[in-house]
């Protein structure tokens, strides 16, 4: 009985805290970038330095910390990956509508099918072939609609197609993440992580800046809109405890599948608070991917 009152109540309910937050940091990131108007890098350097912080302050408290090499070039190698996926996720949601660019993370697991067939000689079980179905069925859905609307051939719009290169990039920094994480602790890990990520956006940054001299100062953009930056800090760092704890409790792949679903508060919200039209034609091109995803996490 206390077996499945721990997997109840501490594995599923942490990844449906996890999955829900990680969904409201979307909405949080939409609305620094397209809604005020803020410059991507500068809202990605600010929030990553804040939940570094925030991380970091919880490794030392309860004595995660580590100096490994191995973790420490996961951490590095993880990071270059990450930043850059990061980078365009957040770009995607803020040049389209939710709905036509988060479903398609629901290709990540997709592209790791061949990799592990490459590394470990594993084949899609047939469920996973249902799943695969589903993505490619939802995928030319989205597209249909779209052309549809325009009386052009399918097409996919642009943020649809950076999401389908971020779902790669995701592929190859989860398998990183993976093998950093086993190298240490999930804390360890994620401090050198969030570590070498902030030096990279702020590397990129300065280079940036240089470009073009009119992008607002970190210390003023931060100023302005510090309640935000400390909420999608909070947000995202409580996100992380709980998707952690979820790990120790539940698998994994049940974890992951409850985030992929949580991307449907975005989804749906999208149209209240971001004013995005045409959901009603575009569920079930979402709901089928997401289906899809989900078949090849737990089944695949």
């Amino acid at each position: 009985m206390e077996n499945i009152s721990t997997f109840l109540f501490v594995g599923l309910g942490a990844a449906i805290l996890a999955a829900v937050l990680f969904g409201f940091t979307q909405i949080i990131e939409k609305v620094l970038t397209k809604t005020k108007k803020l410059p991507l890098l500068s809202v990605l350097t600010i929030q990553y330095i804040l939940i570094f912080s925030l991380v970091i302050i919880i490794t030392f408290i309860t004595n995660n910390q580590t100096v490994n090499p191995t973790t420490i070039f996961y951490g590095f190698i993880g990071a270059i990956i990450l930043s850059i996926g990061i980078y365009f996720h957040v770009k995607a949601i803020t040049i389209e509508d939710f709905s036509l660019t988060l479903p398609f993370l629901a290709l990540t697991p997709l592209f790791l099918i061949p990799v592990e067939y490459l590394f470990f000689k594993q084949t899609p079980s047939p469920l996973a072939y249902i799943g695969i179905a589903g993505i490619v069925i939802g995928t030319f859905w989205l597209g249909y609609i779209e052309s549809k609307e325009k009386k052009i051939k399918w097409d996919l719009k642009k943020g649809s197609k950076i999401m389908i290169l971020v779902a790669l990039i995701y592929s190859l920094a989860g398998n990183i993440d993976k093998a950093g994480t086993l190298s240490s602790t999930p804390l360890g890990y994620l401090s050198w992580s969030y570590l070498f990520i902030i030096i990279n956006y702020i590397f990129i940054y300065n280079f940036a800046a240089k470009k073009n001299p009119v992008k607002l100062k970190l210390v003023a953009v931060f100023k302005n809109n510090w309640p935000w930056f400390l909420a999608i800090a909070a947000v995202n760092t409580l996100a992380m405890i709980f998707i952690l704890t979820s790990y120790q409790t539940i698998l994994i792949n049940y974890a992951v599948s409850i985030k992929r679903a949580a991307f449907l508060i975005p989804i749906m919200l999208g149209p209240i608070l971001f004013k995005e039209k045409n959901l009603v034609k575009r569920l079930p091109g979402v709901l089928t991917m997401l289906g899809g995803a989900i078949i090849i996490i737990l089944f695949g």
